[in-house]
């Protein structure tokens, strides 16, 4: 019989690497958090334009390319048509024109409706960019970056060992007179005095 171990954090390997990379890794992952938080919409932007990227049809995008190429040619030698003096080879050529229109109006048409719609588009990238900064703070237990005497903040430095408000995840190196502050709440308060700095 086959003994399958369920691993969990308590059973993880305990070697001097893999504690040295679970130290290292929220030093990592905050920062990264971090930017990703505060460059929310411009992520939501890159991932919007790389789903457009993988559902875009390459044939789609030749064709449209190539009708607007023959449109704007064939545009460029009826304006050097008299419609008095070349009557019919200029109407001939608007004709033409016309028919290349209606072509290139639904090769566009038929391009956008092989990606996915805009409107859901957006707020599911969007969600994706509030998400990750949130699972990322959470991988690991937040270190503690600084400690503050415990009635500076009070009643609120429970917030300041966020994501774990009213837990004690946050590795603690405080005295009881002291709190935490975690590196997600400082990094995050660091970058919000350096940006009103730069302002004045």
């Amino acid at each position: 019989m086959v003994e399958v171990e369920i691993i969990t954090e308590e059973t993880l390997p305990s070697s001097p690497e893999w504690t040295l990379l679970w130290s290292i890794l929220p030093w990592l992952l905050t920062p990264l958090a971090l930017a990703i938080h505060l460059y929310q919409a411009k992520v939501a932007s890159f991932l919007a334009d790389g789903v457009r990227m993988l559902y875009a049809n390459k044939e789609n995008d030749e064709k449209v390319r190539k009708l607007a190429a023959d449109l704007s040619a064939l545009r460029a030698e009826q304006r050097l048509l008299s419609p008095v003096n070349d009557f019919a080879l200029y109407f001939k050529k608007d004709r033409a024109a016309i028919k290349l229109q209606e072509q290139y109006d639904q090769a566009v048409k038929d391009r956008s409706s092989a990606t996915p719609h805009s409107l859901m588009l957006t707020p599911l990238t969007m969600a994706v960019a509030h998400l990750v900064p949130v699972l990322l703070i959470n991988l690991t237990p937040q270190p503690t970056a600084v400690c503050l005497p415990y009635s500076a903040f009070w009643p609120f430095n429970g917030l300041l060992r966020f994501p774990s408000v009213f837990s004690s995840s946050v590795e603690s190196r405080c005295d009881e007179l002291s709190t935490d502050v975690s590196l997600c709440v400082f990094l995050y308060l660091a970058v919000l005095f350096f940006k009103r700095a730069l302002r004045k």
